[in-house]
């Protein structure tokens, strides 16, 4: 059985990333939820990016796999670079 508070502890915490991660289940996708707060040029906090991580499970791998990673998308570029941070840091599988 998939256990989310066990999954949590490996997710991302930190540059940016300072809430508590959220989870729920959309048919056979398990999604996991956070805010990513970013900073301007001048290191103020300008802006709250809500995003998700859906992970959906594989039969060829046995395990969940990333499939989705969706954020609010803001015209400054302060949240330059959340993208790639998430696909660095989230785990492919759990």
């Amino acid at each position: 059985m998939f256990a989310p508070e066990k999954h949590k502890a490996n997710l991302p915490h930190g540059s940016g990333i300072n809430g508590d991660w959220g989870f729920s289940i959309r048919g056979e996708t398990s999604v996991f939820s956070n805010i990513f707060y970013a900073m301007n040029e001048d290191g103020m906090y300008c802006h709250n990016y809500y995003f998700e991580v859906e992970y959906k499970w594989s039969e060829e791998n046995l395990a969940y796999q990333s499939i989705i990673i969706s954020f609010d998308e803001c015209e400054c570029e302060c949240g330059y670079g959340l993208q790639e941070y998430l696909e660095d840091t989230m785990p492919e599988n759990i």
